[in-house]
This record gives C-alpha cells, sequence and structure tokens, in this order.
C-alpha cells in the first residue's frame, strides 16, 4: 500500500527542547514533535540538516538531572524538521 508507515513504535506528542550536535553545524538546541521508543522529530526551522544517514548526538534538556547523550541517525527529511532513529553505539 503506497504511503504506509512502518513503524515499529507508537509515536507519542511531545514538545520538549533537545540539544543536536553535528560537525556540519554544530550545537543547536531545537524542539521535539513526537518521540518513540526508538526515535524522535525534530522541529527545524530554517536549519538546514545533514544527509538521510548521517549520525548525530541528541541530548533531552530541562530534566531534572543532566540526559545522556544519545547517538541518532537522520532517517527522515521534511521541510520542516527530521526524522532521528536511536542508534547503538558512540557518535
Amino acid at each position: 500500500m503506497p504511503g504506509r508507515e512502518h513503524r515499529r513504535h507508537a509515536r507519542l506528542p511531545l514538545s520538549a527542547r533537545v540539544k543536536v550536535t553535528h560537525p556540519a553545524f554544530g550545537t543547536l538546541v531545537v524542539r521535539t514533535r513526537d518521540v518513540s521508543h526508538s526515535g524522535l522529530f525534530v522541529e527545524s526551522g530554517e536549519q538546514p540538516y545533514p544527509p538521510l544517514g548521517s549520525l548525530m548526538q541528541v541530548q533531552a534538556l530541562d530534566m531534572p538531572v543532566e540526559a545522556e547523550i544519545l547517538c541518532a541517525r537522520i532517517v527522515r527529511v521534511c521541510v520542516d524538521g527530521v526524522g532521528l532513529e536511536f542508534c547503538d553505539g558512540e557518535y
């Protein structure tokens, strides 16, 4: 069926601040649109992102304790943001 999504986990709407880091742009603070067990969508505004498959660091902000820095891969690029899938290992 064309256009059908093949997601492994349900997405939950969540607007939260996260820090994303990549050598192409340094470090940015952006907002999430939704999250799931396997990834998240971050809104980019005017910021261009690296191409599909690129790895980035992601860290949740505004937590009671400093959040872990996670590795994420760009799996979807849209006009308003990028879909990131968490990946094992170091960035």
